[in-house]
């Protein structure tokens, strides 16, 4: 999956005006993003990309109620939309985090 097209859905979704990639870790696998949402507050993820799907994991501290429900409300419809297929999403809420995981 093109992890790129994600990162614009996300953004798209909660309204986002910036992203800033970064793959800090010595595994090309993981990519931290923090995006700038309007009002001036930030959001911070990590994605963990593949071929076939697309793993993300947002701290339940950064990720309000309110914009997880957006989120998760929009984001299997949108993302059939961009890849054109069906996108299988799944999640895992634990207890400090949300995983969320995309696969066509």
């Amino acid at each position: 999956m093109d992890y790129m097209k994600i990162v614009d859905l996300v953004a798209r979704i909660l309204g986002s005006e910036n992203n800033e990639l970064k793959a800090r870790h010595d595994r090309v696998d993981i990519v931290e993003i923090t995006m700038a949402l309007a009002g001036g507050s930030k959001l911070a993820y990590k994605m963990f990309p593949s071929r076939f799907e697309t793993a993300m994991t947002f701290s339940k501290k950064n990720l309000s109620p309110e914009q997880f429900k957006l989120l998760m409300s929009k984001l299997e419809f949108e993302a059939e939309q961009v890849f054109m297929k069906n996108v299988r999403v799944t999640l895992q809420d634990e207890l400090a985090e949300y995983k969320i995981k995309l696969a066509v």
